[in-house]
């Protein structure tokens, strides 16, 4: 069993560009350089998600739906693992909470249980002596 932490926080730049845009404040990002062009500075941004909690709540429940879709392979619909070619592996069963640090990030904290994809081959490997 494997204990998987994912932390949401919203100012990161390499994720705030989608939140941002949700609560109505489009910026781009160079494709040559990756530099954020017009993104607010640190209080702008802060102010901008404080004022949004909608847009905030909607790219949580998004990234953490792909997250188990990606990551675990499962259908939230279907409760079954429907691509155990995924990140993890094969997945028997997962859960998760959210929770908000004293910073005030919510981050969520997943509990999977199953085969990590990495660990299955490195055991085929042993086992069959090619390590």
């Amino acid at each position: 069993m494997i204990h998987v932490r994912t932390i949401f926080r919203p100012c990161l730049w390499c994720i705030a560009q989608v939140c941002f845009e949700l609560a109505g404040h489009r910026y781009e990002i160079d494709s040559e350089t990756g530099a954020p062009q017009g993104r607010p500075d640190a209080a702008r941004a802060w102010a901008i998600i404080a004022s949004n909690p909608v847009a905030c709540a909607q790219f949580f429940h998004t990234y953490l739906g792909a997250f188990i879709q990606i990551a675990l392979g499962w259908d939230r619909r279907k409760k079954t693992q429907v691509n155990p070619a995924c990140l993890f592996g094969r997945v028997d069963a997962w859960t998760y909470n959210v929770e908000t640090s004293t910073r005030l990030m919510e981050h969520v904290h997943v509990l999977v249980s199953g085969m990590p994809a990495i660990l299955d081959a490195s055991c085929s490997a042993m086992r069959f002596g090619a390590v």
